[in-house]
């Protein structure tokens, strides 16, 4: 007589590998540091549609879709295993869509506020697009980037790291948060400076 064999010894056991999340978090970082060169040298107008700048559909088309794609690479990377949750990945998807949608109204609103050299004083037209731009955009944005960190978070909880993470791997999250930090620090005074350029 036949038993049918024990499926639980056969199952493979999968720690996340540090070096490709340091790999991925790096490219993401890379990304985070281009968009802020971005608004600072792509700045000229595009000749097919003056109300946009190559910045803006740099930034709506290529930067923000490739950093969705690590986003999703990275949380790949934790999530990697045969029990792995359509919840945490459902979560990055939705998030991911929030700010998709966040970068398509800000980018364009963002660049017709100024063209049209409007202020939130201005009537009802105005304030809604000062609400659009500076509010509506914003907060959906944060909240969709809040939904991917918390989609990693979740998945680093559930599918820790097998063995201590070495001092040389440790600099190279440090390398990858810099770049990551350095960024950020570009886009806000950089898109400060744009800001105030028009």
């Amino acid at each position: 007589m036949k038993y049918p064999a024990d499926k639980s010894s056969t199952i493979k056991t999968y720690s996340p590998s540090p070096v490709r999340l340091a790999g991925w978090g790096l490219a993401q970082s890379l990304v985070v540091l281009a968009g802020g060169i971005n608004l600072q040298i792509m700045t000229g107008a595009l000749d097919a549609a003056p109300f946009l700048q190559w910045r803006q559909v740099i930034s709506m088309l290529i930067l923000t879709p490739l950093s969705l794609v690590l986003a999703f690479f990275i949380l790949n990377e934790l999530e990697h295993l045969a029990c792995r949750s359509f919840m945490v990945f459902g979560l990055l998807l939705f998030s991911s869509f929030w700010i998709a949608v966040s970068m398509g109204i800000h980018e364009p609103i963002n660049r017709l506020w100024f063209a049209m050299h409007l202020s939130d004083t201005n009537g009802p037209a105005s304030i809604t697009v000062y609400f659009l731009d500076e509010i509506l955009s914003h907060w959906v944005f944060f909240a969709g980037y809040a939904g991917v960190c918390v989609a990693w978070s979740w998945g680093q909880a559930r599918n820790p790291v097998s063995e201590p993470i070495s001092p040389l791997m440790w600099m190279a999250f440090i390398l990858v948060s810099f770049f990551g930090a350095a960024g950020i620090i570009a886009s806000l005074f950089w898109g400060g400076y744009q800001w105030n350029s028009f």
